[in-house]
Parts: C-alpha cells; structure tokens; sequence
C-alpha cells in the first residue's frame, strides 16, 4: 500500500513562512480503512504557509487531489466548500460513499508540552 506521502502531491506554490506572523496549516481528517483504530485520522499536510491565500488554495488542490484508504475503488468526488477555509469531499465507491474534511487553521503553538508547572 502506498504511503500517505505518496497519495498526496505537495503544491508547486508552497513555501515556508518566514517567521514574522500568523502561520497556517492544511489539515485532512478523514475516516481510517474498514474497522481500523482509530476511526478517524487527522493528517497535517504541505508546509507551513504565511498566506493564508495559498493555503486555502493548498486545501482546495487537496480536496480534489488527496485519495484517502478509503473507497479502494474510487468512481467519481464531489466537493463542497463549507466555508471561507473549509472544504467537504464525497467520493462515492461501488457499494458506498466515503467522505474527508480539508480545513486551512492557524498554528497556535507547535511541538511544545500542554503540562504545567507549579513549582
């Protein structure tokens, strides 16, 4: 099986941000193969975008590109922008209909410890 890097082709238009402001990344949640665990998976994909231009567009590119485990054998996608930053894709298989999310957010802290310390 194909890794999840392989399924999914980063933008030509995406580069890093540079530093100074607020940082946005791509995210696609969808559900995991049959009855794996956990259900549903959130996978962070691209780069970190300064532009929140490009990285609507990113998640637009990914909502017609991304192909999740799920239908293995895809027939057609239709895809829905929800909003400003959201986009909802229904790929319909031979016997079902499978769906994923693609959302633009803003990175609020990363890789740092949410425990506290008192002392």
């Amino acid at each position: 099986m194909a890794s999840l890097v392989d399924m999914w082709e980063q933008p030509p238009f995406a580069q890093e941000p540079d530093g100074e402001g607020p940082t946005f990344r791509v995210l696609v949640e969808y559900t995991n193969q049959g009855q794996a665990k956990p259900s549903t998976l959130i996978e962070v994909f691209g780069r970190r975008y300064s532009d929140l231009d490009e990285a609507v567009r990113s998640a637009q590119d990914s909502a017609f590109s991304f192909r999740p485990p799920d239908p293995w054998s895809p027939q057609g996608r239709t895809v829905y922008r929800v909003g400003e930053r959201e986009y909802l894709t229904m790929i319909d298989g031979v016997t079902a209909t499978f769906h994923f999310t693609t959302r633009v957010v803003e990175e609020v802290t990363r890789g740092h410890s949410t425990a506290r310390s008192d002392g």
